[in-house]
Parts: structure tokens; C-alpha cells; sequence
């Protein structure tokens, strides 16, 4: 009998440890319940419903850790019918500049629709040249009068080709780095020291021109600053492709500041030309080489 007592105390004692947990959790700035707040305990882990409300299944006492997008993480000691407010969080992100406008303006005031690839895509990217980056560019296309872009179309408006016959060249996506005109020129578009490219989808005529009726594409490298900087680089791969690229910053003297970008690519090709017994038919070279200067005018010119 005695036996049978303590098995019947074991077993609701056990029970007791482990019971299921209500709770709610609420905005604490509006009091409105929060639907999809993550609670983890350990490995285990549920979310509240749309009316905020939750059950787990833990011990009492357990620290639970709620978290949402938008709000800091809370942690508070399980208890039947407990009660979590959250408190918001702003989630704060570098502002965006567009510098290709008429003037620097943030992104968000921008009235234009623009595509905005910061530097910290690119090198996330690990792309060497602008081509590989078009695919991830709504409403951008693309035909190549060599083996890169060299016509872009932009919510399908731009040219294709351009053969003799066909008139003077008049193309309808502009193509500028650092604010010079290279529209046409398809090997221009290395990635190596960019700070940032920016796509403007629709008219930009009233700052570039007929060149830009469709839309603009503008490449802005690092400008140079006033700290030694040295970089290099340098890749191989399939079809005896090389690359080697570098940047060095240096300061001249007081307010005068130089950085020189180079960049070389090589590859043979993929094709093998039965006929002439090559395998270099479409191989391709590139050098490109960047130089700036910048001067701070100091607060006693005038």
C-alpha cells in the first residue's frame, strides 16, 4: 500500500515539473497582442498565434527567450499565464546616397525608380565586371557588340546592334563612371574598387543628355583619402584565366590625395577552332587602369 502511495506522489510530482505554459505576449507601446514572436528554451522553441497567445511545454522557472523583427529580445522566467510585453526597436541601416542626380539626394527621397548595388554587394558578389551583376538588375538587358555589354536595354527601350548603314550612334541607356560619359564602351564596366552602382530605370536627359532618353547606368569608384591604403589581388581559373588587380592610396601632401587603380584579365577562350587548329578564338584580354586626384580647399581660399 505504502508502495503504491509513493508511485501515485512520483508520478504527479513529475507532472508537475513538467506542465504546459500559457502565456500572451503584447506590443508594449499599444498593448496589441504580436502574432510570430519566436520563444526558444534551449532546443526548443514555438511562436505565439495571431492573437498573441502561446503554450509551451517546459518546466516552470525555465528562461525563455522571446524575439521578433522590429523589437529587442526578451528574456523572462516561465510561469503559467505569464504576460510579455516587447518593446520596439528601431533597426537602424546606412543611408543610401544617389550621387548620380543633380545633386546627392538619399535614396528613399529619390522620385526616380533606381537600382542601388552598394560596395558591400559587389564584393559579396565576387564578380570582376558589371556583366555578371546585369542579372540581378530588374528591367535590365543587355547585347554585346564584343564579348561584353555594349548595348543595354532598359524596360525594353534601347538599341541591339549598330552596323554601318544604320546611322550615327544614338544610344538610349547612358553608361558613365565617375561622371564620364562612356556610353558604348562595353570593357569599362570592372567592379574592382567601386564604391557603388546605381541604375536608373526611366528618362535622364535633363542631366545626360539624349544619351539617357530610357534610362542610366552610373559606376562610382572609392574616392581617395587622406590614409596609405595598398591592395592586390589576384585569381586563376579555367581556360588559362588569370587575373591581377591592385589600388593604392597615398597622400601627397597637405589636402591633396591619389589613388590608382589597375586591373588585368586574360583567358583563352572555350572554343576550340577545328578548322585552324586554335584555341583562342574567343579569347579575352583586358587591362584597365583608374587614377584620381583629389584636392580640399582649406577654409582661407577664397
Amino acid at each position: 500500500m505504502n508502495y503504491k502511495t509513493c508511485l501515485t506522489l512520483l508520478v504527479l510530482f513529475s507532472t508537475n515539473l513538467i506542465a504546459q505554459i500559457t502565456g500572451t505576449v503584447k506590443d508594449k507601446s499599444n498593448g496589441e497582442p504580436m502574432e510570430g514572436v519566436n520563444i526558444n528554451a534551449g532546443e526548443k522553441g514555438t511562436a505565439t498565434n495571431e492573437f498573441g497567445e502561446f503554450n509551451f511545454d517546459v518546466t516552470n522557472g525555465t528562461e525563455l527567450e522571446f524575439s521578433h523583427i522590429g523589437y529587442k529580445t526578451k528574456i523572462q522566467n516561465a510561469e503559467n499565464g505569464m504576460l510579455v510585453k516587447m518593446i520596439p526597436s528601431v533597426i537602424e541601416s546606412k543611408e543610401i546616397i544617389v550621387h548620380a542626380g543633380l545633386t546627392d539626394e538619399s535614396l528613399q527621397k529619390v522620385a526616380a525608380s533606381v537600382s542601388v548595388i552598394t560596395a558591400d554587394r559587389i564584393r559579396e558578389s565576387v564578380a570582376g565586371h558589371f556583366q555578371t551583376l546585369t542579372d540581378q538588375i530588374p528591367n535590365l538587358n543587355w547585347a554585346g557588340g564584343t564579348s561584353r555589354p555594349r548595348y543595354f536595354q532598359i524596360r525594353g527601350i534601347g538599341e541591339r546592334s549598330h552596323y554601318f548603314g544604320e546611322g550615327a550612334p544614338n544610344f538610349s541607356v547612358g553608361f558613365v563612371l565617375d561622371d564620364m560619359d562612356l556610353s558604348g564602351l562595353g570593357m569599362v564596366g570592372q567592379l574592382y574598387d567601386l564604391k557603388q552602382i546605381e541604375v536608373f530605370k526611366g528618362p535622364q536627359s535633363s542631366v545626360y543628355g539624349s544619351n539617357a532618353i530610357a534610362g542610366l547606368i552610373s559606376l562610382r569608384s572609392a574616392n581617395p583619402t587622406d590614409e596609405f591604403e595598398l591592395k592586390a589581388s589576384s585569381s586563376v581559373g579555367s581556360d588559362n584565366h588569370y587575373g591581377l588587380r591592385s589600388v593604392v592610396n597615398l597622400k601627397l601632401m597637405k589636402n591633396i590625395n591619389l589613388r590608382m587603380t589597375n586591373v588585368y584579365h586574360y583567358s583563352d577562350g572555350f572554343r576550340h577552332n577545328v578548322s585552324r587548329e586554335v584555341t583562342d578564338s574567343n579569347k579575352r584580354e583586358e587591362a584597365f587602369s583608374r587614377m584620381k586626384l583629389s584636392y580640399n580647399p582649406s577654409n582661407r581660399l577664397s
